[in-house]
């Protein structure tokens, strides 16, 4: 005996009657969305190793971030500070320069200095 009160559908029919609801209420019917067919395996895999790059990228871009934080404090903080640093920064790469120079076997300095 139905008394005036909506019953619900069955629990397949939900996604359908909350649809069609929808359309009742915005004044328009809508057309229920088809299902998608089931994707591949490798199609999950290629779209997944995708996005690699970009989690490479974000993760170092993020530890890049995250060392020099402490340094930027430090630039803030006095002037004498930010000399510093500076100065430690270029004594850095300098030491990197020519580290890499000599593991590559050139001479200490390079030939244009000579002259």
């Amino acid at each position: 005996m139905n008394l005036g009160v909506p019953t619900l559908p069955e629990a397949g029919d939900r996604d359908r009657y909350l649809w069609q609801t929808e359309g009742k209420l915005l004044g328009c019917p809508l057309l229920m969305p088809q299902p998608q067919p089931p994707r591949r395996l490798e199609d999950q895999f290629v779209e997944n190793v995708a996005r690699y790059p970009t989690y490479f990228v974000t993760v170092l871009l993020g530890g890049i971030w995250a060392g020099l934080q402490p340094f930027v404090n430090l630039y803030r903080k006095s002037a004498t500070a930010a000399a510093l640093v500076t100065v430690g920064s270029l004594a850095l790469l300098l030491f990197i320069y020519f580290t890499l120079r000599a593991m590559t076997g050139h001479t200490l300095l390079p030939a244009w200095m000579w002259r």
